[in-house]
């Protein structure tokens, strides 16, 4: 038996699972319809998603969309899609994109209402949701016989190797761009066996059109609406990993690709022992996260890490490397935590430092001059080297941790990390990084490629 045969008896539903999954699809819409009719709306149900095209994995996601007429205000979409979901739902959470939207339980299967308006083609689209209804139906006219097996395998492979979704917090593959991939490559190993292959700069698309003459590096234009690249939120690094998990899945396929193992969560003093023999200096920032739009929040500490980073590098702390987690997922009523580690070549830096000044003769050169005549931090006296005048200055901030708890408040870290860090942040030197959180520590040393653990 090869791995893929096996890998898909792990992940496709059984019969009766798919029995069982398609009665409750049904209970969805008829409920749905009913309580459509019952407050006289003027708009319909409809499934889409992988459910709708029979490319789902186990426990799929429910995608309900609820389509009104392109005459209805936009307050009326929200009103009555978002009344039609609590109605729905067990447990709704309100959750935001270019509408907001409803997350809850259906039958024991997570559930989302998303409203949207019918509109008569793709390119008409009023709303971001609203092309994707044109993606089922496209994905289900154009799907061959045994090409839902082959997505399946494509999807399982992008989420075991972590880069399956599009949302910000991974950059990845959306489930419409698997699909479509598999359509271009026939199979699932035919992906893999392009992918491989693919260099810097690959462009693919179903139909004949062209292509935007500037863009990302991978771009698969939509077929049901050709001036959008699919893969827009693919990050370099996602698309890297792809072409590089490709050629090593061929080279030696195993069912690591699709379930890796969890990584080693280290003790306390084997964190610390491995960084002190790397020497350099880790260090640690937690902040609150509010209740926000998780593209939003993952965005920010993303930022946030950026900000830091450079923070450190533009004070003299050269970055090894940094990395933002989400420690805690912010819900209804409760603040979540985000914990950004950041690593240095640097652990302190010299007391004093050499500050280059202008050209001897240079019109700046009294300013620069008279600057430095009495300054609090001259550590000497202005001085000519080689064509330009430089002085000896005392450094204001010699540690990395010293640095961050000055200035992090003067960063921009997106609006809502601002407001936080205004409020509230905690630094974490070393030890404390290793005894308070050793998986996120665990995760941070850890450079093996998930199919290696």
């Amino acid at each position: 038996m090869t791995v893929e045969k096996d890998i898909l008896k792990r992940i496709k539903p059984t019969p009766e699972e798919e029995r069982q999954l398609q009665k409750v699809v049904e209970d969805l819409l008829e409920r749905t319809w009913q309580l459509i009719k019952e407050r006289g709306l003027g708009a319909e149900p409809l499934m889409v998603g992988s459910v709708a095209k029979g490319t789902f994995l186990k426990m799929p996601d429910l995608d309900l969309f609820i389509m009104f007429p392109t005459t209805t205000p936009l307050e009326t979409v929200r009103k009555d899609a978002l009344g039609l979901g609590e109605a729905l739902l067990e447990a709704p959470e309100k959750r935001f994109a270019q509408h907001p939207y409803l997350r809850g339980k259906f039958e024991g299967f997570d559930t989302e209402v998303v409203p949207c308006f019918k509109v008569e083609k793709a390119g008409a689209k009023m709303s971001a949701v609203d092309r994707t209804p044109f993606h089922t139906k496209y994905v289900m006219e154009h799907l061959r016989p045994g090409q839902g097996d082959e997505i399946r395998l494509f999807k399982a492979f992008l989420k075991g190797i972590g880069i399956y979704g599009a949302e910000i917090a991974i950059e990845g593959f959306s489930g419409y761009l698997c699909e479509i991939m598999v359509l271009k490559f026939g199979t699932f190993l035919g992906v893999l066996k392009a992918a491989e292959k693919f260099d810097r700069k690959v462009r693919l698309r179903l139909d004949e059109g062209k292509f935007p003459a500037q863009g990302s590096a991978f771009m698969f234009m939509d077929p049901v609406d050709p001036d959008r690249n699919v893969a827009a939120p693919v990050s370099e690094g996602s698309f890297s990993l792809l072409i590089h998990a490709a050629g090593a899945y061929l080279s030696a396929p195993s069912e690591r690709f699709f379930f890796p193992r969890a990584v080693e969560v280290l003790k306390e003093a084997d964190i610390t022992r491995i960084l002190r023999e790397r020497g350099t200096e880790v260090v640690g920032v937690e902040i609150a996260v509010p209740e926000v739009v998780e593209d939003i929040y993952a965005s920010q500490i993303s930022k946030a890490e950026r900000a830091l980073g450079d923070l450190l590098e533009n004070h003299g702390f050269p970055m090894v490397k940094g990395h933002g987690f989400i420690v805690e997922v912010p819900a209804e009523g409760r603040k979540g935590k985000a914990l950004v580690i950041l690593e240095t070549g640097v652990r302190e830096l010299s007391a004093t430092h050499i500050h280059p000044g202008p050209e001897v003769g240079h019109p700046n050169e009294k300013d620069f001059l008279d600057t430095w005549k009495d300054h609090p931090r001259k550590a000497g006296r202005p001085h000519i080297k080689d064509r330009r005048w430089a002085v000896y200055v005392k450094r204001e901030f010699r540690r990395p941790l010293e640095l961050i708890k000055a200035k992090l408040v003067t960063l921009n870290l997106g609006k809502q990390l601002n407001a936080e860090a205004k409020d509230s942040f905690k630094t974490l030197d070393l030890e404390a990084l290793a005894r308070t959180f050793p998986i996120q520590m665990s995760q941070f040393l850890d450079d093996r490629f998930p199919w290696e653990r």
